[in-house]
């Protein structure tokens, strides 16, 4: 009988009444039925996860006798049994479909159907305590994410019959520490491997053509690779971040690498391609890939010497090579492409020919080592991040020949102090000298047609526009600039005041944005607009002032700007989450101009104490129903209204909310009748200059208006 149930199972395609689960035999599994071929599939069940050690039959029977052999294990059949810990199956099931025992935690041990081909799609997703399974000889298929998480798991061999491993199919299971591809698969899928960092050893068998993108990504102990015969394809970082690699050989029927195949390999001392290659070469035991017929070199390492003749460094060809400490580049490089040498922490110096055109995106980034750097004359650009987090430079010259200056060129690059921009220079976008916080100095040189640095202010202003694009800690803002750029002071924590002249309009995106030292601001009149987290994160700032003329605030300008206790308002609308995360706020108050207070607009504020409105006849807003204020606001915190208006606020929407209502106001600024000659407080004038001692009249005094007499 068994014999015919199993050639009825090879010869049909299962239909399962999944609709219907029945309980059957003494294991209390339950199965979904094809009646019609009699044979059944492992479900989960009504009654809640299946628990403890599970023993799966090879057939089972129903009420009126009838027998149905067990060929699959069903879709989400044991998903989520946290208490799950062992499962035997016999060897008439030929399929686990998918996620079937997913995130089954607490799963240590498995014992497979001899038979079965297929384990599909996060068949054992999640099960971190399966430490082994041995996989049956007759298995064809490991599906997509098949093993993904399976922490525990410490060996895996696959049996000859194996065609395809899926994409992810054993993504971040650490524990693995070797693998042979057998010869027959033909198909192993994008990040198959990916974050196996306990992965020393891969062996790659003659069947497979490609290693797709991102296959060994962060198999940070991998140390030995062997690329099969067969392999054509080296796709987009398919050993990336791999930084225990100490040596590579390309076969000579590779001709496809892909970006950043190599890159991030810290380790890699040798690279070697086999004599016969068509399409790449290691000439002169250079310890590189070149791509013959352009000469460019794709991949270098620690041990590259670049042999003359070489026109072009590919894109991250040396990126986080962090053993080279210099570079020679022959008078035949005339390209460097993206990101070359990013990531070389020891590179302390770099020789650039002449003829050079571009330095591009990222070519230098993160280079914390190199001290200095010579342009030559032939530079016309300086791409996007070319020069970013090189957090040693402490001089840079651009030539003459420079006439565009990207975003964040040199960001981050926080012991250079001064910088000039020569009168070549006619396009700079974005602040090419974020976070660099050691800048005291920049000067435009003067005849630049499109920017200046008009009064010695130590900033870049874009001549045509008055809009001042990049600033430092020394910085004075003229009185006619009319615009603060996108990110122009971002991360500049030596500035602890600014004044910002009437003639400013607009406050860009981020233009403040964590200056953590910022202690004084005033927005003056006149300010229209301000953009995505203009001032997020000044966390020094205590107390703000929002001017009537303001009509276009970014929902975030002051995002994390958490210490701010005193607010006023008077700009028209005051929209919801514009100051989410100031958890501070004590007292606000609402300017005569105020119109519109959108719902939800001080929902994070709970420890409002006072609000005090200017305004003689109050609009409706949206009130406690709709969470303008907290509850605990409108119970607790005092709103004073002009004298006189008691009456109509307490029946206008919104304000009637307030428990408790005060006509007049409070004191608005606190007296300082006798200072502390011992206080180590941070004091300025309103011109925002540090002062030693409180002057009589206003000063600033740990970022609040204190009145002196």
């Amino acid at each position: 009988m068994s014999v015919l149930l199993s050639m009825v199972a090879l010869n049909v395609s299962a239909e399962f009444d999944r609709w219907h689960k029945v309980k059957l035999g003494t294991g209390n599994l339950y199965y979904c039925l094809d009646q019609e071929n009699k044979l059944a599939e492992v479900t989960s069940s009504p009654e809640g996860p299946y628990s403890g050690s599970v023993s799966i039959p090879s057939s089972v029977q129903d009420n009126q006798g009838q027998q149905y052999q067990v060929i699959s294990i069903g879709e989400l059949a044991f998903h989520n049994c946290p208490s799950l810990t062992s499962v035997t199956m016999l060897n008439s099931i030929k399929t686990i479909d998918r996620s079937a025992f997913q995130n089954c935690s607490s799963l240590q041990s498995i014992r497979l159907s001899s038979n079965l081909t297929t384990i599909n799609y996060r068949a054992f997703y999640g099960c971190k305590n399966l430490s082994s399974i041995t996989l049956p000889a007759a298995l064809a298929e490991i599906g997509e994410e098949a093993f993904s998480g399976c922490k525990g798991l410490t060996a895996v061999t696959f049996p000859a019959s194996l065609t395809t491993i899926g994409s992810m199919a054993f993504q971040d299971c650490i524990g693995l520490s070797a693998i042979t591809i057998p010869d027959n698969v033909v198909t192993l899928g994008s990040y198959a491997f990916q974050r196996c960092k306990g992965l020393t050893s891969v062996s790659i068998g003659t069947g497979l053509t490609t290693i797709e993108m991102n296959t060994f990504y962060g198999c940070s102990a991998l140390s030995s690779v062997v690329i099969g015969t067969s392999v054509v394809t080296i796709s987009n970082s398919a050993f990336a971040s791999c930084s225990a690699l100490a040596a590579i050989t390309i076969p000579k029927g590779v001709t496809s690498i892909g970006n950043d195949a190599f890159s991030q390999c810290p380790g890699l001392a040798s690279i070697t391609v086999e004599t016969g290659n068509s399409k790449y070469d290691s000439r002169d035991n250079c310890n590189a890939i070149i791509e013959t017929e352009t000469n460019t070199l794709i991949v270098g390492c620690n041990n590259t010497t670049i042999p003359n003749g070489v026109t072009s460094i590919g894109k991250s060809a040396f990126n986080g090579c962090h053993g080279l400490t210099e570079v020679m580049l022959p008078n035949s490089v005339k390209t460097i492409g993206e990101s070359a040498f990013s990531n070389c922490s020891h590179l302390t110096s770099i020789q650039l020919p002449d003829g050079i055109t571009t330095i591009g995106y990222s070519t230098f980034a993160n280079c914390s080592s190199l001290a200095s750097v010579s342009i030559p004359s032939s530079v016309t650009t300086l791409g996007n991040s070319s020069f970013l987090g090189c957090s040693n430079l402490t001089s840079f010259t651009i030539p003459s020949s420079v006439t565009t200056i990207e975003n964040s060129a040199l960001s981050e690059c926080s012991e250079l102090t001064s910088i000039v921009i020569p009168s070549s220079v006619t396009s700079i976008t974005g602040n090419p000298f974020q976070k660099c916080r050691g800048l005291r100095t920049i000067e435009v040189e003067s005849g630049n047609p499109c920017f200046d640095s008009r009064g010695h202010c130590n900033a870049i202003i874009e001549t045509a526009s008055n809009t001042l694009l990049s600033g430092c800690k020394e910085t004075v803002i003229p009185d006619d600039v009319t615009a603060i750029g996108a990110y122009a002071f971002a991360w500049c924590e030596g500035l602890s005041s600014i004044v910002i002249p009437n003639s400013v309009k607009s406050i860009e995106t981020g233009a403040f944005g964590y200056c953590t030292g910022l202690i004084s601001l005033t927005i003056p009149e006149g300010v229209t607009t301000l953009g995505y987290g203009a001032f997020s994160g000044c966390v020094a700032l205590t107390s703000l002032s929002i001017p009537y003329t303001l009509t276009n605030s970014n929902t975030s300008a002051f995002w994390d700007c958490t210490n701010i206790e005193d607010l006023n308002i008077d700009c028209p609308i005051i929209s919801s989450g514009w100051m989410n995360f100031n958890l501070a706020l004590k007292n606000l108050t609402f300017g005569a101009h105020v119109e519109t207070i959108e719902s939800g607009a001080f929902s994070s504020f709970d420890h409002i104490v006072s609000v005090v409105s200017l305004l003689d006849e109050p609009f409706a807003f949206n009130g406690k129903l709709y969470g303008t204020f907290t509850y605990q606001v409108y119970e607790n915190a005092t709103l004073y209204v002009p004298v006189g208006t008691l009456d109509k606020y307490k029946v206008t929407d919104g304000w009637k909310d307030f428990k408790n209502i005060i006509e007049g106001k409070p004191t608005a600024v606190p007296v300082l009748r006798k200072p502390d000659s011992d206080s180590q407080s941070a004091i300025y004038n309103l011109a925002g200059r540090h002062i030693c001692a409180p002057q009589k009249g206003l000063n600033i005094i740990n970022g609040r208006k204190v009145l002196v007499k």
